[in-house]
């Protein structure tokens, strides 16, 4: 009984423990910000209604991990960071290595209007209609832009690219890959202008595919893997 006992104790206190959840708020007045996803495996945009910026990381992992900020002039840096040593001596800078962070889910709210970069490698990305500017420059993975409410840069090598209207004008150029506007294959590379909008997605590709679907709204929950 007291083997079981310890057994469920243990098992108890892994599951808390291995469910870390890191936040991060801090208001902002840059224009523009810049997010450095080495090391995540996903990453998730939303509209935040003041001006905070608000970061959360839930990793499965028991290995702590830094959120780091810096702002300088008119941009904010975002770093995500294995931290070595938790806890330093006062006025000793803690020591940072960057590695994969696994198993993690990373949210971060903007507020509206700012112009965000994101730079990763074989990174999921989902863009919940934020309005603003926003360019993702990745190596490999899948991108849910939803509604596009200003300018989008993509860039990325292979993956899939997903938007759910196309009220933008659109520059698409995908070397190998596939370009669907509502089930209907477009060829490399594709330039509408569309009338009385500033809204326009930019994407360069080599072997991503492109999907435009006005008919069929992308479901959640949404499948970001590489």
């Amino acid at each position: 009984m007291k083997l079981i006992f310890s057994t469920i104790y243990l098992l108890f206190n892994i599951v808390i423990y291995a469910q870390e959840k890191w936040r991060k708020i801090e208001e902002i007045n840059t224009r523009e910000i810049i997010i450095n996803c080495k090391g995540l495996d996903d990453l998730v945009i939303k509209n935040s209604k003041d001006k905070f910026l608000r970061i959360s990381l839930d990793s499965k992992s028991s290995q702590r991990y830094a959120i780091d900020t810096r702002q300088t002039l008119d941009i904010t840096e975002v770093y995500f960071q294995l931290d070595e040593d938790n806890f330093t001596k006062e006025g000793v800078f803690r020591k940072f290595i960057t590695k994969r962070v696994n198993n993690a889910s990373t949210t971060i709210e903007v507020p509206i209007g700012k112009s965000i970069l994101i730079y990763g490698e074989g990174l999921g990305v989902v863009s919940e209609s934020y309005r603003g500017d926003l360019s993702v420059y990745i190596s490999t993975g899948n991108v849910y832009l939803n509604k596009i409410e200003g300018t989008c840069e993509i860039s990325f090598f292979k993956g899939n690219l997903y938007a759910m209207d196309n009220s933008f004008s659109m520059n698409i150029i995908s070397n190998k890959g596939a370009i669907t506007l509502n089930g209907r294959n477009l060829k490399s590379p594709v330039h509408q202008k569309k009338i009385n909008t500033d809204k326009l997605l930019n994407v360069k590709t080599v072997l991503g595919n492109i999907f435009i679907d006005t008919l069929n709204p992308i479901s959640k929950p949404y499948s970001i893997s590489k």
